[in-house]
């Protein structure tokens, strides 16, 4: 199967570069408005142009890799000679609308995250009426070694988007690594620390519950206890960061 990629800033020169562990550069197709990006994923073999409709003509599966507010005006200029299957990664677009932008084209929605740069993606899909299975496990084998994949109603889409992303879990490291290095710790080995502390956390509630971690590792008149009193106090921060990207979704989706 040939990709293309419309788009290749940070998210999608992530995903270019997790394709590339299935698929050879050479069955791959990227553009970009931004000549700058275009070297970069050109320098690992893969062709680049800036003609999107050049894109689309030369791939079986088109990755909409645009802004959400960009994504209207990319497609309307797109030259579509036959059938294909586009996957759109713009939060808040649903899938209604882009059939109705490209009419019978067969529409799948990714979200996912740029974890796939290290296949630590978490990430999830929803079809369109007319994705074929082949479609769908065409995506799936795309990105298989790059993470977790997982399918879902498109009604949940807005929670995945919020849910995923990796800038709330870094600003937490960020903020424990900093607090750790003002209390006397190396500043490279606090961050080192809390990383693994992150990766561990992950790893162990995945296969548990968060209740079942907490309790495991809070004995009663310890340090742990001591620092989660504390941490309960951002209980309502936490959960209206979660509903704030909701709402974000939705309006990108009106």
């Amino acid at each position: 199967m040939r990709l293309g990629f419309i788009g290749t800033g940070k998210m999608g020169a992530a995903l270019v570069t997790a394709a590339l562990n299935v698929v050879e550069p050479q069955d791959i197709i990227c553009s970009d408005e931004n000549k700058d990006v275009l070297v970069k994923i050109e320098a690992n073999g893969v062709p680049v142009t800036q003609d999107n409709s050049e894109v689309v003509s030369r791939s079986d599966m088109i990755f909409l890799c645009v802004k959400p507010q960009k994504m209207e005006e990319v497609i309307k200029d797109l030259k579509v000679d036959r059938e294909k299957a586009f996957v759109s990664i713009a939060a808040g677009i649903k899938i209604t609308l882009l059939e109705k932008m490209l009419p019978g084209q067969r529409i799948i929605r990714l979200m996912p995250t740029i974890g796939c740069i290290v296949n630590e993606m978490a990430a999830a899909y929803a079809l369109g009426s007319n994705v074929t299975e082949e479609d769908e496990k065409a995506l799936l084998k795309i990105f298989s070694n790059a993470g977790l994949v997982v399918k879902v109603d498109e009604k949940d889409m807005d929670v995945v988007t919020a849910l995923t992303a990796p800038a709330y879990i870094a600003y937490i490291i960020g903020i424990m690594a900093h607090e750790a290095a003002k209390q006397g710790l190396d500043k490279e080995t606090a961050l080192k620390l809390a990383c693994q502390t992150a990766v561990a956390t992950g790893k162990l509630v995945s296969e548990s519950t968060p209740e079942d971690i907490i309790g495991m590792v809070c004995s009663p008149g310890g340090t742990t206890e001591a620092g989660m009193r504390v941490l309960k106090g951002t209980e309502k921060s936490l959960r209206d960061t979660i509903k704030a990207a909701v709402e974000r979704s939705k309006e990108l989706g009106e």
